[in-house]
This record gives C-alpha cells, structure tokens and sequence, in this order.
C-alpha cells in the first residue's frame, strides 16, 4: 500500500485545483442545510453546525486564509470534543430512534459505545 504524504493534503491544497466558487460553497451550505432538515436534526443544531462549523472551513476551500489557521486541525475547527459529542449523541439518536436497526442495540452499552465512537473521531479527526 502507497504511503501518503500528509503535509500534501491539507485542506486548501486539496480543493485547490476544484476552482470552488462563493456561490459553490454557500450552494453546498444550503443542501447540506435542506438534508439535515430531511433527517429531522433540530434548527439549532443545524444553525451551529452550518453557521457555527462549517462556514468556518471557506476560507480553506475557497479563499487562502492565514497560515495560521490552514495549520489548525480539522478537529479545533469544528469545536473539538464538545462538537463531537453533540455529533455522536445525534446519530445514536437517530440510530436509535429507527425501527429497521434499532433492535441490535437493544443489549447493548450505550454509554459505552458513545464514549468508543466521540474518542475514535476525536483521534481521527484531530490528525493533521
């Protein structure tokens, strides 16, 4: 397997060459804003998460934005640990909430499982 070199990949320089426009990224904003609603996530929740998390990341995708924020993790950006237990709490929630798979959590730890999936994000998400 082909090893990569991850400094090559950081955000900007990986969107670089898609020429992403501000109508492109506010257009992504509002469908990602439309597929949210479809899935029942509350206004605010989707308010932070939009307004909050992801406009944050234009900058990277289509302006330059300083060297100083291009070298701050993905994690930091979208709120660290606090951001991502609200993530996790609202997947199992909905996870939970669906009778075509909720029966396989049924004699499950939940709190266990919570806990297993905010720090296997954290770790993912906080590698540059």
């Amino acid at each position: 397997m082909k090893q990569c070199d991850k400094n090559k990949y950081d955000l900007k320089s990986v969107h670089q060459q898609l020429n992403i426009s501000q109508k492109d990224f506010e257009s992504f904003l509002e469908y990602f804003r439309i597929s949210l609603k479809k899935i029942n996530v509350s206004n605010s929740l989707i308010n932070e998460i939009v307004d909050q998390k992801l406009k944050i990341l234009r900058e990277f995708i289509v302006n330059s934005g300083t060297q100083e924020k291009r070298e701050k993790k993905f994690y930091e950006l979208i709120g660290g640990k606090k951001a991502m237990k609200k993530i996790v709490l609202v997947f199992y929630k909905k996870l939970l909430g669906d009778e075509r798979v909720n029966m396989r959590f049924e004699d499950k730890d939940m709190k266990h499982l919570i806990e297993k999936l905010i720090t296997y994000f954290s770790i993912t998400l906080s590698q540059k």
